[in-house]
C-alpha cells in the first residue's frame, strides 16, 4: 500500500512539473539521524503538500550526505533538481553551509533556486527574544496546549468545540523546544 501511494505521488509531482521541497534531518528517539522530507506540487487546480520521504542516514549527517540522499530519491523517482523551484531548510550548518552544505550543492543543480528559512524554526527562535512581560504570556499558552494535546479526551472535546464554531482548524500541535 505504501509503494502504491509513494508512485502516486512521485506520479503527481512529475506531472506538476515544478514542486518544492521542505527538508529537515532530526535525530529519532533511538539516536538515529533521520532525513525527512516534504513536497509541495500544484495538483489539477490546488496545492498539495505531502511527505516525500523519510530515510536513515549515516552516523554523520552533513550537507553532502543529505544532498546525496535527497538526489538519490529524485532519480528514484523521475524528479530533477531543474524542476525543483524551491527548498526551505531550519538553518543549520549541514543544510545551509556556504561550501559543504546542502543549499550549496543544491544550487550547483539548479542556480535558480529559492532558499527559505522554516517559519516553525522562525517563529521558535523569535519567541526566545519576547520582551519580558509578554513570557509568562507564551509560557501559560504553551503550557495549556500541551495539557489539551496530551490528553486524548481533551482533544476530542476541542476538536468537537472547533468543529461546533466552524473553525478552520480542529486539533492542537504539542510545544516542543527548538534549538
Amino acid at each position: 500500500m505504501s509503494t502504491d501511494i509513494e508512485s502516486h505521488v512521485l506520479e503527481k509531482t512529475r506531472i506538476s512539473r515544478k514542486f518544492a521541497l521542505q527538508v529537515d534531518e532530526s535525530t529519532d528517539i533511538s539516536g538515529h539521524s533521520q532525513l525527512l522530507a516534504n513536497v509541495r506540487f500544484v495538483d489539477e487546480n490546488a496545492i498539495r503538500e505531502t511527505s516525500h520521504f523519510a530515510r536513515h542516514c549515516q552516523k554523520k549527517t552533513p550537507g553532502e550526505e543529505i544532498f546525496r540522499v535527497t538526489s538519490q530519491y529524485l532519480n528514484h523517482g523521475g524528479l530533477t533538481w531543474e524542476n525543483c523551484i524551491s527548498v526551505c531548510t531550519d538553518g543549520a550548518a549541514a543544510m545551509v553551509g556556504c561550501t559543504k552544505g546542502f543549499v550549496s550543492r543544491a544550487k550547483e543543480k539548479n542556480p535558480d533556486l529559492i532558499v527559505t528559512h522554516c517559519f516553525l524554526h522562525r517563529e521558535a527562535l523569535i519567541a526566545k527574544t519576547l520582551p519580558a512581560e509578554l513570557v509568562p504570556v507564551l509560557d501559560d499558552v504553551v503550557h495549556i496546549v500541551n495539557f489539551v494535546k496530551r490528553r486524548p479526551l481533551k482533544s476530542r472535546i476541542f476538536a468537537s468545540l472547533c468543529e461546533e464554531m466552524g473553525a478552520e482548524h480542529k486539533a492542537l500541535l504539542l510545544h516542543t523546544e527548538v534549538r
